[in-house]
């Protein structure tokens, strides 16, 4: 089968699994706001942000490094298991002694016995990372996306079930342990790999040296990502924290479901096109194309509906969420371009070169966020847009350097999608003047959606047939037929 037609199948595959599993945890989160207050969401994130930077530290960059090897030996796998295992039960103890110290530092008192259960996760995180860098280097997205389907129902059923009960951030607790224990449980039933304990010092030594820049770009995004949240607790408080951080949700539910969905499938594939610099070129610009024209529309749609979509789902006492939730969104619709270039790099085994791209931006956020807290969440995300913004071009000059795209075939691919949406918020931004009488809530999203998505996709037809009728022919030829076509790896006109 040509890899072209595995791309689409691992694409497909992708997208359902970040679709189910994202639906399912949005479902889980709403109902869960609607129980708990935005203080044990705020605890929550804090705590999230040390097991987020462990989880990290477990993988260190070994299973990019998997992912990325043009050959992988029963020793590589070992010896990425082993050290997993080995650093996830040092976090572990780390937790145990480290938690109260953070709790004070942070003036919260809860944090601690929340941070110490919670470590817990650095274990299902270390039985999982090995098996399922072995299913995205198979391109098996079908079995990733039953994990996580799997993990997300059952953890959102613990969370609520828990919540109803009246344990407060308790549940959230027991819904991010119930998740990883599920993913690592599904991992282990459909993967027919298992380790062997012996460690052998040369495979180690290989997978380190590519693993380490990448753990520690990962390590840099992770500040990025996250420095706003541990300023936003440290400053303003865990229920300052918590409307920000419903603020952010939605928007962190579809940059994991669009950019999770292409980044977890064009590391193989470009990994495997290294030689082929033309083609690889080609379906980079390809990626690009189609990523901007799921995202864009998604991302500036939430930023317009916005003040109706959060009391709606959340309910009115979310409303601070509001205006945090719309700049993040147009903050989103720049974050999506450099997410292709970052996959790019690492394919071309130049993760050095993001990582010093991503200590630049962080530092700025960082600095950004410090000097602005004080006026309030709002002022933080705006630093995230401004960030964001700052990246596209970096990232074009990068592309251009790094694998000879040229500057007007990475214009093109964003021209489309740019003009789409510049005509839909046109039209919105009118019906959203306009009288609609006592229409309900749900029916006027209902309504914006689908006159955004008709305007938007009219637009970027006319502007770019040939994209669609490509997509359409992927679709048939990839997804549809199950048994895909031998030998028709460049029938379509840019792959």
């Amino acid at each position: 089968m040509s890899l072209r037609i595995h791309t689409i199948r691992g694409l497909f595959w992708s997208a359902v699994q970040r679709t189910g599993g994202q639906a399912i945890s949005l479902i889980a989160f709403i109902l869960l706001s609607r129980l708990l207050p935005p203080s044990d969401f705020g605890l929550l994130a804090l705590a999230n942000v040390y097991v987020l930077a462990g989880l990290l530290l477990i993988e260190q960059g070994l299973n990019q490094a998997i992912i990325q090897r043009s050959d992988v030996s029963q020793g590589h796998l070992d010896a990425a298991f082993i050290l997993c295992m080995s650093v996830a039960g040092l976090l572990v103890a780390a937790t145990l002694l480290l938690a109260s110290p953070l709790a004070a530092f942070f003036h919260e008192p809860r944090l601690a016995p929340v941070l110490r259960w919670m470590s817990l996760s650095f274990l299902f995180s270390g039985l999982r990372a090995t098996q399922s860098a072995i299913l995205q280097r198979q391109l098996r997205f079908r079995d990733l996306a039953l994990r996580t389907t799997a993990a997300e129902t059952f953890a959102g059923g613990v969370g609520v079930a828990m919540a109803v009960a009246g344990l407060g951030v308790w549940s959230l607790v027991g819904q991010s342990l119930s998740r990883g224990l599920a993913g690592a449980v599904v991992l282990w039933r459909v993967s027919a790999w298992r380790p062997r304990i012996r460690l052998a010092g040369r495979p180690l030594q290989e997978l380190a040296t590519f693993g380490t820049p990448v753990l520690a770009d990962r390590l840099v995004n992770l500040v990025q990502g996250k420095a706003d949240d541990l300023i936003i607790g440290y400053a303003l408080g865990t229920a300052a924290l918590g409307y920000y951080t419903v603020g952010y949700r939605i928007l962190s539910y579809v940059l994991q479901l669009i950019s999770g969905t292409v980044q977890s499938v064009a590391l193989p594939v470009l990994s495997r096109l290294r030689p082929d610099v033309e083609r690889l070129r080609r379906v980079f610009l390809a990626m690009q194309s189609y990523l901007a024209i799921a995202a864009f529309p998604v991302f500036v749609g939430l930023a317009l509906v916005a003040p109706d979509l959060v009391p709606l789902l959340f309910g009115p006492r979310w409303a601070p969420s509001i205006p945090v939730m719309q700049v993040l969104a147009l903050a989103g619709a720049a974050k999506i371009l450099p997410v292709s270039t970052a996959t790019l790099l690492v394919a071309l085994g130049r993760p050095g070169l993001q990582l010093r791209i991503n200590l630049l931006t962080t530092g700025l956020a960082v600095l950004g966020f410090a000097a602005v807290v004080h006026l309030g969440v709002v002022a933080v995300a705006f630093v995230h847009l401004l960030v964001n913004v700052l990246l596209v071009p970096l990232h074009t000059v990068v592309t251009r350097r790094t694998a000879g795209v040229p500057y007007p075939s990475y214009v093109k691919a964003f021209r489309g999608p740019a003009c789409g949406i510049l005509v839909m918020s046109a039209v919105l931004l009118v019906v959203g003047r306009l009288d609609l009488g006592q229409m309900s809530s749900a029916v006027g999203i209902g309504l914006q959606v689908t006159l955004g998505a008709a305007v938007y996709l009219a637009t970027t037809y006319a502007l770019d047939r040939a994209a669609f009728q490509r997509a359409r022919q992927a679709l048939a030829e990839g997804v549809l037929p199950w048994q895909g076509r031998h030998g028709a790896e460049e029938s379509i006109e840019g792959w």
